[in-house]
C-alpha cells in the first residue's frame, strides 16, 4: 500500500467559491423566438479550445455533453478547436470564427496569458467564457477553488500538524495569494515561515534554490506550484538529496494524484497533498473508460489517475452551462468580434448573471 511508504493524499473538498457577485436576472418565453432564423428548436452550440491534452479534453468534452444532454429539451453540440500553447494570435483567431458561427459560450484553453486576451473579448461580446485553472479573473467563470479556499485548507492541514516553521516554496507571483491567505488565517500567530521563490531563474532548473533549502535546515517544506512545473520540482528534489526520511512536504497543487510517483515511493519522504476528487467515483471511472483508461484501484490511489482538475472541473462546466438553458434562452448568434463592432450576444448578459446563481 501506498500509504505504508509515508506518501499520503488528503482528500480536501475545497468549496468551489466564484468572485462573482449576485446579479439580477429574468426569465423569458420562448414564443418570443419561434419565428427567428435563429430557432431554439436548433441545438446551441459551444466552443472547445484546447492547447493541451486536446484529445482527452475532447473525449471528456463530448462525454460531459451526452450526460448534459440527456437532462435537457435543447441539445449542446460542441465545435474543438486546438490552438498552439501561449499563441494569443492563433487563439484571437479562431475565437473569431467561432463567434462568427454562432456560439452560446466559450471553452478556453488552458494558456493563462491566452485566457486573459479571449476573456476580454467574451466579455465585450456578452458570451460566456469558462477557464478551470486559478486565476481570479472576475469576468470569466472559473470553477477552481479560489486561493482563500486553498489558504484554508491548507491552514487546517498544517494546524493538524502543528508545524511551528516551515519552507513556503513558490512558482511565480500568483501562488503568493495563496501565502497571503495563509497568513491571514494566521493572523498574529504565525509559524516562523521562510519564503523563496523556486523558479527564479524561469528555465526549469530549481537546483539551486533546493541546495539553499538543504543549507537552511528546516525540514518542513510547502511548495506551491503549476502542475506543468512540479513534476520537475520533485525529480530535482530528489536529485538534490532533500527528498527522503528526513523530509515532510505538503505539495499545494491539486493535480497531484494525477503526477507519476513510482520513483517516488521509496524515499521514505512524507509528502501530503489535496485533491478534489476521488478517482474511485462512478464520473470519473466512466470518463477514464472513455478516454480507454484501465488501471486498478490500487494503481488510481498510489497516483497517477490521467484526469487532471481542469478536465474534471470543465465536465462541471457543461453540466453548469446545461443547467442555465433548463431555465434561459441562449441562441446561436453569429458575432463580429471586430472592436469596431457592437453586436453582442442576445440576452447573453442575463445568461450570465442568472447561471452565476446556479448550483450543480
Amino acid at each position: 500500500m501506498f500509504i505504508e511508504r509515508n506518501i499520503y493524499l488528503l482528500l480536501a473538498f475545497l468549496s468551489k467559491h466564484f468572485w462573482f457577485s449576485k446579479a439580477q436576472y429574468e426569465i423569458w418565453s420562448r414564443k418570443e423566438y419561434d419565428n427567428d432564423k435563429y430557432s431554439l428548436s436548433k441545438a446551441i452550440q459551444i466552443g472547445l479550445v484546447t492547447d493541451q491534452y486536446s484529445t482527452e479534453m475532447g473525449l471528456i468534452f463530448e462525454h460531459a455533453i451526452e450526460a448534459a444532454n440527456a437532462e435537457i429539451k435543447i441539445p449542446l453540440e460542441v465545435i474543438k478547436e486546438e490552438v498552439n500553447y501561449g499563441d494569443s494570435f492563433q487563439a484571437y483567431s479562431i475565437l473569431c470564427k467561432l463567434l462568427q458561427n454562432g456560439v452560446g459560450g466559450i471553452f478556453g484553453p488552458s494558456s493563462k496569458h491566452t485566457a486573459r486576451h479571449l476573456t476580454t473579448i467574451c466579455d465585450a461580446k456578452d458570451v460566456p467564457y469558462f477557464f478551470s485553472e486559478m486565476n481570479e479573473n472576475p469576468e470569466a467563470f472559473n470553477l477552481y477553488p479560489h486561493s482563500m479556499d486553498f489558504s484554508k485548507a491548507l491552514y487546517f492541514l498544517l494546524d493538524a500538524y502543528k508545524w511551528s516553521r516551515f519552507i513556503f516554496l513558490y512558482e511565480s507571483v500568483e501562488y503568493l495569494n495563496i501565502l497571503n491567505g495563509l497568513l491571514a488565517y494566521y493572523g498574529n500567530n504565525s509559524p516562523t515561515i521562510t519564503v523563496l521563490r523556486y523558479d527564479m531563474e524561469m528555465n526549469n532548473n530549481y537546483k539551486s534554490v533546493l541546495r539553499r533549502v538543504k543549507k537552511l535546515g528546516d525540514n518542513h517544506i510547502v511548495v506551491s506550484g503549476s502542475s506543468d512545473t512540479m513534476p520537475e520540482f520533485l525529480k530535482q528534489a530528489q536529485q538534490v538529496g532533500i527528498m527522503n526520511e528526513d523530509y515532510k512536504y505538503i505539495i499545494a497543487n491539486l493535480d497531484f494524484h494525477a503526477f507519476d510517483l513510482e520513483e517516488y515511493k521509496y524515499t521514505e519522504a512524507n509528502i501530503t497533498s489535496f485533491r478534489l476528487f476521488s478517482p474511485e467515483q462512478k464520473a470519473i471511472q466512466e470518463i477514464m473508460e472513455k478516454m480507454g483508461q484501465k488501471s486498478s484501484l490500487e494503481d488510481l490511489r498510489n497516483g497517477s489517475c490521467p484526469i487532471t482538475v481542469s478536465m474534471a472541473l470543465t465536465y462541471d462546466a457543461v453540466q453548469l452551462f446545461a443547467e442555465t438553458t433548463k431555465h434561459l434562452t441562449v441562441r446561436n448568434v453569429p458575432l463580429n468580434c471586430s472592436d469596431r463592432s457592437e453586436s453582442v450576444l442576445d440576452d447573453g448578459s442575463s445568461f450570465k448573471n442568472y447561471m452565476r446563481t446556479v448550483f450543480v
